[in-house]
């Protein structure tokens, strides 16, 4: 109806109607989610008109449509999903996904279940904790599999005798282990059976590639292989479910890692908070007059030219004289001063440390990746 009316004003130009929405979580540009209005006919003889409204999900480039998240991070993300697009009151909303985190963390630290029972093998669920990675060539060709959850089972599996190859999807689970030192225990547990396995600390983001183990290995272990439930929690669970959250008032990250049981004091959230607002900032500022948009910038400084004066003042383009003696500046000088300063500032731009905008990441670097390594 809405494109109809719209097009009967016009002969040559005529629109198109891409969806009618129920509700809409928009985050970012291209990503979003929302429930789209449908109409079925209902073939009814003598009234063929009559249709039936239906609503369905779309999701754009959120975590979890994503296939390198945990099963159970997206399983969670599609309830949060549904609850924030389920029109309720933004109260109950937030009630409810507090209490979904809560039920969540509870019941992953007992070892409990979430959807079926029958799937653990090993005190836990294990094929919701089994993240799954492709392989674009083979594992051996890879300048950076140390580092790498899914080339380190990869190789591993080939250490075995088992096939792998290009385009195989590997499955992992990060558990409180190391590689190397299981296989250490499994060498001394054969002539010393009374020998213990040490876990490293719970939670920890350092060598996580290391303590990654294909599922068939932790089914094999028999509970020897502990999942990281913490590790999972920290980086499968918080950061998605932040980015979803972030726009909704009565929660925050501080607020969801305390329900989920983890350290606040890990997550910067007033750094992530200022840097949600740049975006918005950024369009802003493109609507100002430049000496608003650029009046933080460091100003360019000159120093008189003439001998008996030396002034030290700041350029202004009003005035292009010394303040003091009014002598002339130099289009030479001017232009020597604007060169040192560039490089001045483009020196400090490299200075700067890049840091992830997943709040559980606490890497920072200066080298950024080009080729996605």
């Amino acid at each position: 109806m809405v494109k109809s009316e719209i097009n009967k004003l016009y002969k040559y130009l005529f629109i198109e109607q891409d969806g009618v929405y129920k509700s809409m979580l928009l985050l970012k540009k291209k990503k979003y989610a929302a429930l789209s209005i449908k109409e079925t006919p209902l073939n009814i003889p003598g009234n063929e008109k009559k249709v039936a409204i239906t609503t369905e999900k779309e999701v754009k480039g959120l975590d979890l449509v994503r296939r390198d998240w945990a099963p159970l991070s997206t399983m969670l993300g599609h309830k949060i999903l549904d609850l924030i697009l389920s029109g309720k009151r933004s109260e109950e909303i937030v009630d409810g996904i507090h209490e979904l985190l809560s039920n969540l963390a509870e019941k992953i630290r007992k070892g409990e279940d979430l959807e079926n029972k029958n799937d653990d093998t090993v005190g836990y669920p294990l094929k919701q904790f089994a993240i799954t990675k492709g392989l674009n060539k083979s594992p051996k060709d890879y300048p950076d599999a140390k580092g790498q959850p899914h080339l380190q089972v990869a190789l591993a599996m080939l250490r075995a005798g088992k096939p792998v190859n290009t385009g195989d999807h590997i499955p992992y689970v990060i558990c409180m282990q190391k590689r190397s030192e299981y296989d250490t225990y499994l060498k001394e547990k054969e002539t010393n059976p009374d020998v213990k396995l040490t876990p490293v600390a719970s939670g920890s983001s350092k060598s996580y590639a290391e303590r990654a183990f294909h599922p068939d290995e932790v089914i094999r272990a028999k509970g020897e292989l502990k999942v990281d439930i913490e590790w999972y929690l920290a980086t499968q669970i918080m950061p998605p479910v932040t980015r979803l959250t972030n726009v909704i008032a009565g929660t925050s990250p501080a607020m969801i890692a305390e329900i989920l049981g983890l350290d606040t004091k890990k997550y910067n959230i007033h750094h992530h908070a200022a840097n949600d607002n740049e975006e918005d900032e950024e369009f802003y500022l493109q609507d100002l007059e430049d000496k608003d948009r650029y009046k933080d910038c460091e100003k360019l400084s000159l120093k008189c030219s003439n001998l008996k004066c030396e002034e030290e003042f700041t350029f202004s383009e009003d005035e292009k004289t010394c303040p003091k003696c009014k002598t002339e500046i130099e289009p030479v000088q001017l232009h020597n001063a604007t060169h040192l300063l560039a490089r001045k500032l483009i020196s400090k731009y490299y200075e700067w440390n890049y840091i992830a905008d997943d709040p559980s990441a606490e890497l920072r670097t200066r080298q950024l990746s080009v080729n996605g390594r």
